[in-house]
């Protein structure tokens, strides 16, 4: 998205949540909001320039009843040993990684380096993110539920408009004088 490194989480024109990350490329920000036990699938949460790429991962889940296995519906390599999902990294050059990491990152945050796992009952290429852990990280919560599922906007237009006129930019048209 930009050659600074960025969160997905990141909101493009605050200063929160950028700039800050660990030894193993994991966003300190998402580690903070993962030891309060976030668990969200809210499309709505990340920045208009992320919102394809975030829509497009969630369109190609079967997102199911939250105690249920999420299975990956996307593209898979290998013989169908592994799932293969469009996801760039803020801190390597790696356009795609396993649906299970995506998942966790869009739903829980970007936890760098770290293997993501399946609990031990899950169907193959689950996706959903209270099946989902990060080996490693051990102060982190487990959640209990998933806060929000919200996979669409009702428009996405007016919300990129809303938010560059909060701002100030105002959506790169010129605002009208007082």
């Amino acid at each position: 998205m930009t050659n600074e490194k960025e969160c997905h989480w990141h909101r493009h024109g605050t200063k929160e949540h950028k700039g800050r990350f660990g030894h193993m490329g994991e966003c300190l920000d998402c580690l903070d909001e993962l030891k309060k036990g976030r668990c969200t699938v809210d499309v709505t949460k990340f920045d208009y320039r992320w919102y394809w790429t975030v829509k497009r991962f969630w369109d190609q889940v079967d997102v199911r009843g939250s105690d249920e296995c999420w299975p990956w519906l996307g593209a898979t390599k290998k013989g169908g040993t592994e799932s293969v999902a469009y996801c760039p990294s803020p801190v390597h050059a790696g356009a795609t990684q396993s649906a299970m990491r995506v998942a966790f990152w869009l739903s829980r945050g970007f936890v760098g380096k770290y293997r993501i796992h399946t609990k031990k009952d899950c169907k193959k290429f689950c996706c959903n993110p209270l099946h989902l852990e990060a080996r490693g990280l051990d102060d982190v919560l487990e959640p209990s539920k998933i806060e929000t599922i919200q996979l669409n906007y009702v428009n996405i237009f007016s919300h990129f408009k809303k938010a560059s006129t909060q701002r100030g930019d105002g959506g790169g048209q010129q605002q009208p004088p007082p």
